[in-house]
């Protein structure tokens, strides 16, 4: 195989990674949580400039309160979260951890 012909090879395996994967991986958004239903697995978290981001929670998020592992349940309105999470070629995205912190009153 000529390097004319192998470079091509290697730029079509680049942009199939590009338009399949990408998508898929994961960012990390940091705000607020202004809502938790733990039922529907949902939360929406309102980001630094004051937009609502809304998530499913993947049943397998690692989620923790205060370093401490939690379930889903125990987040309120208020704690401050880092969200991890993938958005799927619709645009929806989904958690795959939680890191919230609560000051103690």
């Amino acid at each position: 195989m000529g390097i004319l012909r192998r470079r091509l090879v290697v730029l079509g395996m680049v942009a199939t990674w590009m338009a399949f994967a990408l998508p898929c991986l994961a960012a990390t958004l940091r705000g607020s949580l202004r809502s938790v239903n733990a039922e529907q697995r949902r939360v929406v978290v309102v980001d630094r400039d004051g937009d609502d981001n809304h998530f499913l929670v993947a049943r397998d998020a690692k989620i923790t309160l205060n370093g401490n592992r939690a379930s889903l349940a125990d987040l309120q309105p208020g704690d401050q979260v880092a969200v991890t999470f993938s958005e799927d070629a619709g645009g929806k995205a989904t958690a795959t951890a939680i890191e919230a912190t609560r000051k103690k009153a």
